[in-house]
């Protein structure tokens, strides 16, 4: 793993319990803050999502993959069971420890029509996911600060809005195949 790999993976970690001892700070102990103590862990807890969700964006050889190499668990047949076949000399006894999901009749199905995204699909895509992430980061402080539930919600109508642009934006120019 990176150092940049890690030093976002360890500083979103920190911000969740950053989140929890200002919770904790603002709620327990210094109540006359008490009002801040829900937005103020809301939004640590976002951010620390936010670095991890770009770590895995960034930097996506840093999550590990059981499918790449799955673990291997030796199964030693007792010779008194006749009910098992005596391997051969030399045969591999050993079994995956993990199903390869890519074999699956769905997955399969899937499969085959997929091709590999575009640098415009995942730039879209990337830019998609900050903004929806950041929408949410924003407007649940914000909401529980203010209380206006019934009225900030329509945050989300602008955000599908600013989504559609991007998605049209980085969509000019590509060809529809059919």
């Amino acid at each position: 793993m990176k150092k940049q790999s890690k030093a976002l993976v360890t500083t979103g970690l920190l911000l969740f319990l950053a989140g929890g001892a200002a919770w904790f700070l603002l709620a327990v102990v210094f109540t006359s803050y008490e009002n801040l103590a829900v937005p103020v862990a809301a939004a640590l807890a976002a951010l620390g999502g936010l670095l991890l969700i770009l770590n895995a964006v960034i930097h996506p050889e840093s999550i590990p993959r059981p499918d790449v190499q799955p673990p291997q668990i030796n199964v030693n047949i007792p010779p008194n069971i006749r009910s098992y076949p005596k391997p051969q000399a030399g045969a591999n006894t050993n079994v995956p420890g993990i199903v390869n999901v890519e074999e699956w009749p769905i997955v399969s199905a899937f499969k085959k029509d997929s091709k590999p995204l575009t640098k415009r699909q995942k730039i879209r895509g990337t830019l998609c996911c900050i903004l929806w992430l950041a929408t949410v980061a924003v407007y649940l402080p914000v909401s529980f600060h203010m209380d206006n539930f019934e009225i900030s919600w329509v945050v989300f109508l602008g955000t599908a809005v600013v989504h559609t642009l991007i998605y049209g934006l980085f969509s000019i120019g590509e060809r529809k195949e059919g």
